[in-house]
């Protein structure tokens, strides 16, 4: 394990030891938040998104690639782990029905300003929930029964040491008979650190012995180690 760590993590590391019991999950939220009170752009996160000066069209592809591949309607239900600040989750809540969208994420500061950006009348009319990721909220998140549990931009961003935990919850969430998970992922042949980390396919799928893989779109496992492909991991739980 040590060997994913660079010297991009020691300033991860000496934090950890004067904020002892935090993730590395929070630590990049808290650097995030700080970026974006500045008023600096993100490539998917705040009101600023780097090449889309129009924020609703930043998220629209990969909104009609994950509803697309989810088969979702528009009664179903939907929950966004790691809902940052909506690019993608305020085209769920357009699309579904009132009370049908879920979002969480490790603080409130990046939805609260998606609600901002969506709007008022729009939040009024859709009635979109939200809450901090927490036992509490997980087991409201197992009550909701989504029927398509999404996770857009995250996964490759999980320290090694948090990884048992974000797949853990991810299938603990996709609880309801046949619903299914979507998360976008790098793969490579052996574990590695790139700009994030990639994984072996393998590794996603024993991450989630509970439900089945269904497989994987827009990417492709390379056969050299030290490249990477990118895709959508799809798995269900069981009808």
């Amino acid at each position: 394990m040590s060997d994913l760590f660079d010297e991009r993590d020691q300033h991860f590391l000496k934090w950890r030891e004067a904020n002892p019991g935090k993730s590395y999950a929070q630590y990049q939220t808290g650097n995030g938040l700080r970026s974006l009170e500045r008023g600096d752009d993100h490539a998917t996160l705040g009101p600023k998104l780097r090449k889309y000066p129009n924020w609703w069209e930043a998220g629209t592809r990969t909104f009609e690639r994950l509803k697309g591949l989810s088969g979702l309607r528009e009664d179903g239900k939907v929950l966004d782990y790691g809902c940052g600040s909506l690019r993608i989750g305020g085209h769920f809540i357009r699309h579904l029905q009132p009370e049908h969208y879920f979002g969480v994420d490790v603080t409130d500061g990046f939805y609260e300003m998606g609600k901002e950006l969506i709007g008022a009348e729009m939040m009024a009319d859709k009635r979109p929930r939200f809450a901090v990721i927490g036992e509490e909220s997980l087991n409201d998140g197992v009550a909701f029964g989504a029927d398509v549990v999404i996770s857009s931009a995250v996964s490759y961003h999980v320290h090694p040491t948090e990884t048992a935990i974000y797949y853990g919850n991810l299938q603990r969430l996709t609880c309801k008979p046949g619903a299914r998970l979507l998360f976008d992922a790098s793969i490579s042949d052996v574990p590695l650190r790139n700009k994030s980390w990639c994984w072996p396919l393998d590794f996603y799928v024993q991450s989630l012995p509970e439900l089945k893989f269904l497989g994987m779109d827009g990417g492709r496992v390379r056969e050299d180690g030290t490249n990477f492909a990118m895709g959508v991991l799809q798995f269900e739980r069981a009808p």
